[in-house]
């Protein structure tokens, strides 16, 4: 499915667990869903009070995605900050989840497969781009893979494979994968697996802004 579209989307509602006590308008936390990644809250302006929480208390935040690099000690780190607009509690017995509906773009030609019991999906390597700064310098793009599973052989989505430098919405459960490169070291990477695909019709202007 295809449109014609003009806002980005970054939006993310998640489960976090609060890493200390706090009652203010920032705090860090740890992302389960996520393999525990730590990340950091901060109260948008639309949100209504302050983040009033106990360390290990659970809740659900929904809000915007923001991805962030920084140098600490002489070596480059990373850290997901979630601007929240609304917190609600944890339902009794759910598994922690991520949801994420992001406005992506395909970083490398998409490729298909099949599952073991005969299903098509299709895969890509895509980058959530965030504009520039203040001073006109491109912000660091998340970049992530993307799965998405047809409900079965006739699904349209997987006999396309989305070509590369597409911008496409992509919602779905994101979560952190762990992997073993050919030296034995252990990497990490996030996973968006899409529930929903919808690619753009372009602008020229968007067409040429990078990742």
């Amino acid at each position: 499915m295809s449109a014609e579209k003009n806002k980005f989307s970054k939006r993310i509602i998640t489960t976090a667990i609060a890493t200390r006590d706090t009652d203010g308008k920032k705090t860090l936390v740890k992302f389960p869903a996520l393999g525990g990644h730590f990340g950091t809250l901060v109260a948008d302006k639309a949100f209504d009070g302050e983040l009033s929480l106990k360390k290990d208390e659970q809740l659900v935040v929904f809000g915007d995605l923001v991805y962030e690099e920084y140098v600490s000690k002489g070596e480059k780190r990373q850290n997901l900050l979630v601007f929240v607009d609304k917190v609600a509690p944890v339902e009794a017995d759910k598994e922690p989840s991520c949801w994420v509906n992001l406005t992506l773009r395909t970083m490398k030609e998409g490729f298909f497969a099949m599952t073991r019991s005969g299903f098509p999906w299709i895969g890509t390597w895509a980058a959530m781009s965030q504009g520039k700064d203040r001073d006109g310098n491109w912000k660091p793009s998340l970049f992530l893979d993307v799965k998405y599973f047809g409900k079965d052989e006739a699904d349209p989505l997987p006999q396309t494979l989305i070509p590369n430098g597409t911008r496409f919405d992509a919602q779905g459960f994101l979560k952190l994968d762990t992997y073993l490169d050919g030296d034995g070291r252990e990497h990490t990477h996030l996973v968006l697996t899409a529930r929903k695909i919808e690619i753009w019709f372009e602008t020229p202007e968007l067409a040429a802004e990078p990742a």
